[in-house]
């Protein structure tokens, strides 16, 4: 019984890990590798809105902070705009 013991503790530590608390493999283990995604910069983007938009009240935008967290902004505009122009939008 002694000898099942020791060669059940020996066959346990053979297959221990350095760190017991790093994922054995990485895909699908749901851990932020907290590196930026490549991505496009941003250019200029047109939005046409209907013809017969005569005012612009809000813009809500999401962006995605450095650490990953997600917020949402909303800026409230309140102002005539020309309804056969479009809105620009660009980083400057």
């Amino acid at each position: 019984m002694k000898t099942a013991l020791y060669i059940f503790c020996l066959v346990i530590i053979a297959n221990a890990r350095e760190n017991p608390f790093a994922p054995s493999s990485l895909q699908g283990a749901g851990i932020s590798q907290m590196q930026p995604q490549t991505t496009i910069p941003l250019s200029a983007q047109k939005i046409q809105l209907p013809v017969d938009a005569v005012k612009l009240n809000k813009v809500t935008v999401t962006y995605q902070m450095i650490d990953g967290k997600i917020e949402t902004r909303t800026f409230f505009i309140d102002k005539a705009i020309a309804p056969d122009k479009a809105i620009i939008f660009e980083q400057r």
